[in-house]
């Protein structure tokens, strides 16, 4: 009796650790991913079919909104900008054409802006990767 207790016990445990694994995964970015600040200050837009990020300023002011694409490794390594646009009001978006999402290691937009000399983050998305 003892035996088939601990077993189960294992299993249960065993169990726990794979979905609390699994769970720490990056999505996969399958589809667009948008994000927006709730102010309305800007838009940072990641294009799956090309790997295409789309910058925008949503105001009318001169100040600028900045995307900027944090990457980690997947083994060891700390997370750090791979690619950055700026985007000032006056028509259009800035795009960031030449960062290449991969399935390995885990990306991260971030948006801030930028209305007195000082960056300040105002929205970022989920973890994901291709």
């Amino acid at each position: 009796m003892k035996k088939s207790l601990g077993r189960r016990v294992g299993i249960v445990a065993f169990t726990a650790i794979a979905a609390t694994t699994f769970s720490m995964a990056p999505a996969s970015a399958v589809t667009d991913i948008t994000i927006r600040d709730s102010n309305g200050l800007g838009s940072m837009t990641f294009h799956d079919d090309g790997d295409t990020f789309t910058v925008c300023n949503l105001t009318g002011r001169s100040a600028y909104v900045i995307g900027k694409i944090w990457y980690k490794p997947a083994i060891g390594g700390d997370w750090y900008v791979t690619n950055h646009k700026a985007d000032a009001y006056g028509g259009g978006c800035a795009k960031i054409v030449n960062t290449d999402v991969e399935i390995v290691g885990n990306y991260q937009m971030k948006l801030y802006y930028d209305g007195s000399g000082r960056e300040k983050e105002i929205a970022h998305s989920r973890v994901f990767n291709e």
